[in-house]
């Protein structure tokens, strides 16, 4: 494979190997986190440096795992059958998952020693149940109706979480945009409009930002919201996320 800025040339190697498994087990049940396949990269420079990464990709299975909304994994310690350690100076951040297979749950490492057979990594894997506390859902009735002020809910300020509507555009009838802090943002799981009557109004997406310690929200909707919608908000709360340790031994390399 090579980059289309002709910088780096690149090859990859990825395999089917026998499954890496390792049990796991929270208040609601046993799962397993099985590493199915692996992906190693190698990238030389126009220096002739080389670099490379290893792409571990798991799933999570199991009875245990019916409760949970979201899935994100977390990598502690990572090194290859010589001892070398492979976590990255620079890894990417965690990410939430809503399935228990998505992309959003890939290892990504640095590169093994040549001649490596097997890396050993160790983490927690975290699991968004909301239903293990009430305080993970909010609802504020009328919220669209006062833009720019704090959403007022007593769950928020229990969890101190800030949030405000932002006001309608003109152009864009059927967005939702929400601003806070990022730390408040990233609390935010799920958002959902509610007509009068309690039926959802459905959506397209939930886009998240990020950017320089602020965030936002925006809830595509199929249709303009009225002004007495209701808003509800998932919420990531200490009781609603079970952190369940991991370890992987032996995962077979390309």
């Amino acid at each position: 494979m090579k980059r289309q800025d002709a910088v780096f040339a690149a090859s990859l190697v990825a395999v089917a190997l026998a499954p890496a498994v390792a049990d796991a087990r929270s208040a609601d049940g046993g799962f397993r986190l099985v590493v199915e396949a692996v992906a190693e990269s190698r990238q030389r420079s126009a220096s002739g440096e080389t670099e490379g990464r290893l792409t571990l990709q798991p799933k999570l299975e199991g009875d245990g795992l019916a409760s949970a909304k979201a899935f994100r994994i977390r990598v502690s310690a990572a090194a290859d059958a010589t001892g070398r350690d492979v976590l990255p100076e620079e890894p990417e951040p965690s990410r939430w998952e809503v399935r228990p297979s998505g992309t959003g749950l890939w290892i990504v490492l640095g590169s093994p020693a040549r001649g490596a057979a097997f890396v050993d990594v160790s983490g927690t894997i975290d699991l968004w149940i909301p239903s293990r506390d009430a305080g993970a859902e909010a609802r504020i009735p009328r919220a669209l109706a006062r833009p720019g002020a704090p959403l007022a809910a007593s769950t928020l300020r229990s969890e101190g979480v800030t949030l405000r509507v932002a006001p309608r555009v003109a152009d864009a009838p059927t967005v939702v945009s929400l601003r806070g802090s990022a730390a408040d943002v990233e609390r935010v799981r799920t958002v959902r409009v509610l007509r009068p009557d309690g039926t959802e109004i459905s959506a397209s997406s939930l886009q998240v930002t990020i950017a320089e310690g602020k965030g936002s929200l925006e809830l595509i909707l199929a249709e303009p919201p009225p002004a007495d919608a209701t808003l509800v908000l998932g919420l990531l709360t200490r009781r609603s996320v079970v952190a369940v340790p991991f370890e992987l031994k032996g995962v077979a390399l390309p």
